[in-house]
């Protein structure tokens, strides 16, 4: 007995579903780079052994502390996540806290033998803001991906509930690029109609915006980049605004880790220490040759960023 051939049309649950994942992955995509970034920015020196750095900036992304103490069992230390308890002193800062691990681990800790470290002077972990700006760069990307395809195929067909089925087997004749289109005898061309969409291709502004997102995202964690979609004059003043904004962003998560490790070294007479890991400068960008050959480029931003190299790379006031 001939099996029955699978057909050749999704229901329009599947191609619901369908969707529902391919956005979901595109989100998973922005989101887990953007948390790369973030948990890989910070460089911790002299740490012990027993302390993983990776599982540390975890923890002060997903829920904005870390508890750094030594195990009452094995004297060893360890820096993990857990719970605040206890009452708040006159500043509102916790007085005892709970270090709990994945396995079961748990150990009761107070100030006077564990130091939390938090992300910010909020306490807040990095994720909330990471989510979002995630959320924008895929919506973003995702509209750009319907306005190229819309390119490609921009018709909307109509017809009656009984011709939905050939309409759909004719759509996807269509859209396959065959280069011929069957239809069953009797098909009546009258019973449905097709409306060209003419879809504007609008990807060049959906790139700018985005681009404009990955900066937002860029200068909240407190890397370097540079506005270079504008079209106007790019000058001194506006790179060291940006820059200022930068290296603001960047203390809130550093001089929090530099508290705790001014705390640690007292507490446990280490000699920890934290820097801001700067694998990529702006200047670097600003004077990569082939930004200045860039013909999108107006001949002043040219003629300015041919100057910034000149210098030996530092942005430098002429009127000095």
């Amino acid at each position: 007995m001939s099996k029955r051939k699978k057909s050749l049309i999704l229901s329009d649950q599947n191609i619901y579903d369908g969707s529902l994942i391919e956005n979901r992955h595109i989100f998973t995509f922005y989101f887990e780079q953007l948390k790369e970034i973030a948990i890989n920015e910070f460089e911790w020196i002299n740490l012990p052994d027993t302390i993983s750095e990776r599982f540390m900036e975890l923890m002060l992304f997903e829920k904005g502390y870390a508890i750094f103490f030594k195990d009452k069992t094995n004297d060893k230390f360890l820096c993990l996540g857990g719970t605040i308890e206890g009452r708040l002193n006159v500043y509102n800062e916790p007085t005892k806290c709970r270090a709990i691990a994945s396995n079961g681990y748990q150990q009761e800790l107070t100030i006077d033998d564990s130091v939390i470290i938090f992300n910010n002077r909020l306490w807040k972990p990095t994720s909330f803001k990471v989510v979002q700006l995630a959320k924008r760069l895929a919506n973003t990307q995702l509209t750009i991906d319907i306005n190229i395809h819309a390119q490609r195929t921009p018709i909307l067909i109509v017809g009656d509930e009984n011709s939905i089925l050939s309409l759909k087997n004719l759509y996807l004749q269509y859209s396959g690029g065959s280069p011929v289109i069957y239809g069953k005898k009797g098909l009546n061309l009258e019973d449905f109609s097709v409306l060209k969409t003419q879809a504007p291709f609008i990807v060049k502004d959906l790139n700018y915006y985005k681009k404009e997102v990955e900066n937002e995202a860029l200068t909240y964690l407190g890397i370097d980049n540079a506005n270079v979609n504008k079209r106007e004059r790019l000058i001194e003043s506006e790179v060291n605004s940006n820059n200022n904004m930068i290296e603001m962003m960047r203390y809130t998560m550093l001089n929090c880790r530099k508290e705790a490790c001014k705390k640690i070294n007292k507490m446990f007479g280490l000699d920890i220490d934290v820097r801001f890991r700067d694998g990529y400068n702006m200047i670097n960008y600003l004077t990569d040759p082939k930004l200045i050959t860039d013909s999108s480029l107006t001949n002043e931003e040219r003629e300015y960023l041919q100057k910034v190299v000149d210098k030996n790379g530092e942005v430098h006031d002429e009127t000095m």
